[in-house]
């Protein structure tokens, strides 16, 4: 999960797109939108100014962690995911009242969560990603924070807590995935929790987890960053190996096309010599699943499915092992973030630009000339953001879920 304070030392603007169905782009409508639209969110803080620090696209809904730590939220509230306390969807970002400051956020379909400034987790949205060891087990429906009849059972979801950890460790970092949880300590220990299905938990089995639970397989390595999606998890340790565990289906899991069952103990993946990981993204679609990869020296891999060119190989072929992207499809540019989406990736350079690539339907690529076009439009190779290609930008992140896309571009500026 991204940091947010590679922004903390300039002013950052964010930009949102994709299909804008749900509000969850935050333009104050629901029209999809082809081209990057700035967002300005406006911070409840007095007497100083905030700005964006982290964005992370969820399932139609869109979080944001401001500079004063607090978090915004907007697009689709069903199952209590924008921690709002109702399921009335919205089109702008409202500030979202959590317990404590926050300087992390991750977004999975359903639920979300978010690592405070004391290191702690704060969970909120459907029920078995966030977990049974709650602090207080807010109920959703208290009066003073309860809009319209609720349409589904309030039983379901939780309000914004605090997530009790084993021993009280201190969290540095969350990936919500398809109702299921992954979080790593400051001592290098990973858990999990929620939904266990294709064994995305790690633990050995299928079955569901309704606490945080340390991943026993990974107990001699150091856990540094990871990954949940849909169907597949990843974990990245301090000496750069990977470690993936999920659904085989695909090839997703980066094992060799004989190796394409359902993984329940996280097994590590091979690279080339002297290759060392230091970020992973799995993507969010319940189908087609694929991974990417960020080495230290800002190189690309990519595996899985090939669907509609999101593997960023010039073809729609399906990789069972990791192959690099070769740094030419980015200019020769070092790459500092990957987010795989659904069907489209995403890639963020040192040098202040983004490049996407895969299916470009419903805008989620960022490319004016797809519209019109539907599922007929994809671009098979990372294509640079032409419309957030403006000097004196650096990128500081990006993220992107199944149909919308967001980034974070900072003014450069002296520390």
């Amino acid at each position: 999960m991204e940091d947010s304070a590679s922004c903390m030392h300039s002013k950052c603007q964010l930009f949102i797109w994709g299909l804008g169905k749900s509000g969850q782009l935050g333009t104050g409508n629901e029209h999809t939108q082809h081209n990057p639209q700035m967002i300005q969110v406006k911070s409840d803080s007095k007497g100083h100014e905030a700005w964006p620090c982290q964005v992370s696209c969820g399932g139609l809904y869109t979080a944001i962690v401001m500079s004063d730590g607090e978090m915004y939220t907007s697009g689709c509230a069903k199952y209590g995911r924008l921690g709002s306390g109702c399921e009335d969807n919205r089109s702008k970002f409202v500030r979202t009242p959590l317990p404590q400051k926050v300087k992390k956020v991750s977004t999975g379909l359903w639920h979300g969560a978010a690592v405070t400034e004391s290191s702690s987790l704060i969970v909120w949205g459907y029920k078995k990603g966030c977990g049974d060891r709650l602090e207080g087990k807010k109920d959703c429906d208290q009066p003073e924070r309860k809009c319209h009849e609720s349409a589904h059972s309030v039983s379901m979801w939780v309000l914004p807590s605090v997530c009790i950890m084993p021993e009280n460790h201190k969290v540095v970092g969350v990936a919500c995935g398809y109702n299921y949880t992954l979080a790593w300590l400051s001592t290098g220990v990973v858990l999990s929790w929620g939904s266990g299905h294709h064994g995305v938990l790690g633990h050995g089995f299928v079955g569901d987890i309704a606490s945080p639970r340390p991943v026993e397989a990974l107990q001699l390595t150091k856990i540094m960053d990871g990954a949940a999606g849909y169907s597949h998890s990843a974990f990245v340790t301090s000496d750069g190996c990977l470690f993936m565990c999920g659904k085989g289906k695909d090839g997703a899991l980066g094992l060799g096309n004989k190796k394409l069952a359902d993984v329940t103990c996280p097994q590590q993946v091979s690279f080339a010599d002297n290759v060392q990981v230091v970020k992973v993204s799995c993507s969010v679609g319940e189908h087609h699943g694929h991974t990417l990869a960020l080495t230290r020296r800002g190189e690309v891999y990519a595996w899985g499915d090939g669907y509609k060119g999101k593997l960023g190989m010039g073809s729609q072929e399906s990789l069972y092992t990791p192959v690099q992207i070769a740094a030419e499809k980015f200019d020769m540019e070092h790459v500092t973030e990957v987010s795989a989406g659904g069907i489209h990736s995403a890639a963020a350079t040192a040098e202040g630009s983004i490049f996407t690539w895969g299916c470009g339907s419903d805008g989620r690529l960022g490319h004016p000339e797809g519209q019109g076009h539907r599922y007929l439009f994809r671009s098979d190779v990372p294509r640079r953001v032409e419309a957030l290609a403006a000097k004196g930008r650096r990128l500081a992140m990006v993220n992107c879920s199944y149909y919308h896309t967001a980034a974070i571009v900072g003014l450069s500026c002296p520390l």
